[in-house]
């Protein structure tokens, strides 16, 4: 099989919540779905190394262009790839980041007060999930889509991401230990896209604000009555050929 591209998936996420298309490899994270088992503290350097070493063994199974695409904190670990790690991958490479941010000290991606509100939900408990997880979707999504926040809810509740607790705590610290300051302001911006969503409540406008700061001349698209969901709400934007007009 030729690949187009690869989907990194974003925290407490398994690869196949991303959209299934032919020809894009949608890739796990350590310790989640059916990512690799490390069992100790990693950085998101070391995702990033992993997830460069599976690209790269996929060798003439890639496609000229070649894609690689982050959601949320997958965005970080795409930043990495297209900095430090860009030498690895084909000449002829495009990164679009979805949904993501820089993660700055000043503006981290999971302040305190939505780590503590997490922690208020009890495992098994939908009602919990639901109402911690109602902020990643519009709520134009939700009037259009009453069914899917509790769907949702459900499959996190049980625990089908199969990551555990001590493996979400532990990705969870490698994502706030992030920095993407250098990355986003060295990022190629011939070879890059970055997609937000103008009502992501997570990692919206904000995010986006300080990402075009850093990065001004990458093109950057803020969609309308978008949330933090892309892979549920547009996942049109995961397509190769998926076009629109950046700002």
């Amino acid at each position: 099989m030729t690949y187009w591209g690869v989907a990194i998936p974003g925290l407490a996420m398994r690869a196949t919540e991303l959209p299934c298309i032919p020809g894009l490899l949608r890739l796990d994270n350590p310790e989640a779905g059916d990512g690799v088992q490390l069992q100790k503290p990693y950085s998101l350097y070391d995702v990033a190394e992993i997830h460069s070493h599976t690209i790269n063994r996929l060798g003439r199974q890639l496609s000229t262009p070649f894609q690689i695409i982050g959601m949320s904190m997958g965005g970080m670990i795409t930043s990495i790839l297209a900095t430090t790690l860009r030498s690895q991958f084909p000449k002829n490479c495009h990164f679009r980041f979805l949904v993501t941010s820089a993660n700055t000290p000043q503006t981290p991606a999971v302040p305190m007060s939505r780590l503590e509100e997490w922690r208020t939900a009890t495992p098994g408990v939908v009602a919990d999930f639901e109402r911690i997880l109602r902020p990643f979707f519009s709520e134009e999504y939700l009037r259009q889509h009453p069914e899917a926040l509790k769907e949702y809810a459900k499959y996190r509740a049980t625990g089908q991401n199969g990551q555990s607790p001590k493996a979400f705590m532990r990705q969870l610290s490698a994502l706030q230990s992030f920095n993407g300051e250098f990355h986003f302001s060295n990022l190629q911006h011939s070879e890059c896209t970055i997609i937000g969503g103008a009502d992501d409540a997570i990692l919206g406008p904000k995010h986006c604000q300080i990402i075009k700061q850093l990065s001004p001349s990458t093109p950057h698209m803020s969609v309308p009555g978008l949330g933090h969901m892309i892979n549920i709400e547009m996942p049109a934007a995961f397509e190769s050929k998926f076009s629109g007009t950046p700002n």
